[in-house]
């Protein structure tokens, strides 16, 4: 997974996907969304590059699944009967894919969770009683 890079913030994973195009990209986020990974919507940064927001637990697990269901399509066979089947071996490979990504650092997302409202504008109604040079003993 080439594609894929990742910055941290605490317990929280910001994951960057990146393709050659739309679709591509597109389709890179949806496997993640598909194995749990994330619950919302993409941050399309560029024409080709997701970001979305997901925590270490479930980014583990979604890679888990990813790997096994790769083992299973390669090689259904080599595993059948076997007890564990291929889990252990697809839950090295996920740590082996999140080793291999690259960190970001300095490139987090940031969206305000705050809602500015405009008042108007504020001006005194006399100002000239308050602008007055007056001397104070």
């Amino acid at each position: 997974m080439k594609n894929i890079s990742y910055q941290t913030n605490g317990e929280q994973i910001l994951v960057f996907v990146e393709g050659k195009d739309s679709e591509e990209t597109e389709a890179y986020f949806n496997m993640f969304w598909n194995w749990k990974a994330t619950n919302a919507n993409p941050n399309w940064l560029f024409d080709n590059c997701i970001t979305f927001w997901t925590d270490r637990t479930r980014f583990h697990s979604a890679l888990t699944n990813i790997a096994l269901m790769r083992l299973l399509r390669d090689e259904p066979q080599k595993y059948k009967g076997k007890k564990g089947g291929a889990l252990e071996l697809a839950k090295k490979h996920a740590v082996e894919i999140f080793a291999e990504m690259k960190q970001k650092h300095g490139c987090l997302v940031r969206k305000s969770i705050v809602d500015y409202f405009d008042i108007g504008v504020v001006k005194a109604e006399k100002p000239d009683e308050f602008c007055e040079d007056k001397d104070i003993d």
